[in-house]
């Protein structure tokens, strides 16, 4: 299944709309989608290009892109009424992750703002993996969070939109003329 078809992109102003639903960031020229029926959408407005990924998919896109890994200048964790609350300092972004082990879900928040495209929680057994992309700093930064037996491990990487427009693009050939 190949998720185009299935897309139709409206811009409004310097907001991208896919099949009417408000885009959850852009960066430059790349507008991304939340998840929309199993699919993560990108539109590349100066190629007047959509590529619809699977999750599975954007995983790989995102652990083969070139990226830089960012040490955090300030970690706390702390337990609340809403769950388990990890908050990181990252470029002057104030990144909150919470766990809600009640609903065994998780949502990250971004200078107050909550992340409208993530992943999982993934859980094989204790091994749990949870993933979101936002933007910040006309940067895109990937917030990868594993945690497992009790350990937790949260992991933020900064990737320029260019980087990631060619790796998308490059995905998309591959996957186009059947080379993986």
């Amino acid at each position: 299944m190949d998720g185009n078809e299935k897309v139709s992109v409206e811009i409004d102003g310097d907001k991208a709309r896919f099949n009417g639903v408000i885009e959850s960031f852009r960066v430059n020229s790349i507008h991304v989608s939340p998840p929309m029926d199993g699919f993560i959408h990108f539109y590349i407005d100066d190629k007047q290009l959509v590529i619809s990924l699977t999750e599975e998919e954007l995983t790989d896109v995102l652990s083969r892109v070139r990226k830089d890994e960012i040490a955090p200048s300030r970690k706390d964790f702390e337990i609340s009424q809403i769950g388990l609350l990890y908050k990181l300092l990252v470029d002057s972004l104030e990144i909150i992750n919470v766990s809600d082990w009640s609903l065994q879900t998780m949502f990250t928040i971004v200078n107050g703002e909550r992340v409208r495209t993530s992943i999982g929680p993934n859980c094989e057994y204790n091994d749990c993996v949870y993933m979101a992309i936002f933007s910040g700093n006309d940067m895109i930064y990937h917030l990868k969070i594993r945690f497992s037996d009790g350990s937790f491990e949260a992991t933020v990487f900064r990737i320029t939109p260019t980087a990631l427009k060619n790796e998308l693009v490059f995905h998309m050939l591959n996957k186009s003329f059947r080379l993986y």
